[in-house]
């Protein structure tokens, strides 16, 4: 079987997109009482000051923030590198940044025992999958704007000045 060409260039996207969620939960465990806590969601404040509130990237509309610029600015970055297969790019970056979140999910199912909206997965352990489609929604909207935007700043460039940018 023959491989295309753009094979090595979307597993690197696949692996950019992991490491950025690594470094980015990396980032959160590390900062999370001095820079997140002290900024919940509203209504959740009682639950910040008692250390209720894990970190994480959507826990907090702080932590949301800082998760979108970084996911806007790796699509676009990428977008802009990578300039042909935008959407196929897109999605091996989410895939990259979903592939890890999954198992994390899972695992902090696990450890809490929720089993509101769950589904059973292999018979045990359960998976919230609200959590997951909001995850996914969260993760992949940044990056399909990012790319939207590196593609129209490509096509401006390009209609503008001539030639490839």
């Amino acid at each position: 079987m023959a491989r295309s060409k753009d094979f090595p260039p979307l597993i690197v996207a696949v692996v950019l997109g992991a490491l950025t969620f690594g470094f980015l939960h990396l980032h959160f465990v590390t900062s999370w009482q001095e820079l997140y806590v002290n900024s919940p969601w509203p209504g959740f404040d009682q639950a910040a000051r008692r250390g209720l509130i894990q970190p994480w990237f959507t826990n907090s509309p702080r932590s949301l923030r800082v998760t979108e610029v970084v996911l806007f600015g790796l699509a676009f970055l990428v977008g802009l590198i990578r300039g042909s297969q935008p959407w196929v790019t897109s999605l091996a970056l989410w895939l990259g940044v979903m592939i890890p979140l999954v198992p994390v999910l899972v695992a902090r199912s696990l450890l809490s025992n929720s089993r509101i909206l769950t589904i059973t997965v292999f018979g045990h352990g359960d998976i919230p999958t609200l959590a997951l489609l909001y995850e996914a929604v969260r993760t992949g909207v940044p990056i399909v704007v990012g790319m939207l935007c590196a593609m129209i700043l490509l096509f401006l460039w390009r209609a503008l000045f001539g030639g490839s940018a």
